[in-house]
């Protein structure tokens, strides 16, 4: 069964290790939903360890905390984000927007859109 999220916020959450905000191993939906204040070790908003990876449109990875050197916002294996907002200056993700998990990590500003399988690339 797939993890499917509409409309909704995901503030303050806290994991030791992984996913702040969501760790999951199911192929993953997100449309206008928004990580903000998430904090983990990796993946402080959003952690998937599923092959078939996660479809983010719309919504926002704000402010989120990974404490880990290869930690981001968001941990993944495959992942294609549409007109996404990753933050810029104060609202910027630490120490990274997306890592996975091992040499590749990304920083973005502001709203893009991105699609990641192995390496991430912008349109």
């Amino acid at each position: 069964m797939n993890l499917i999220v509409t409309d909704s916020t995901f503030s303050g959450n806290r994991a030791t290790v992984a996913g702040g905000a969501v760790r999951t191993r199911r192929q993953s939906t997100f449309t206008d939903v928004d990580f903000v204040d998430n904090t983990a070790g990796n993946g402080a908003a959003y952690q998937s360890t599923d092959l078939l990876g996660a479809t983010f449109t719309r919504g926002s990875f704000l402010r989120n905390v990974a404490a880990a050197s290869d930690g981001a916002a968001l941990r993944y294996f495959v992942l294609t984000a549409t007109d996404v907002d990753f933050g810029t200056g104060a609202d910027d993700n630490t120490p990274h927007d997306l890592s996975d998990g091992g040499a590749n990590q990304y920083d973005f500003s502001g709203v893009v859109s991105v699609s990641c399988n192995g390496t991430c690339t912008t349109p």
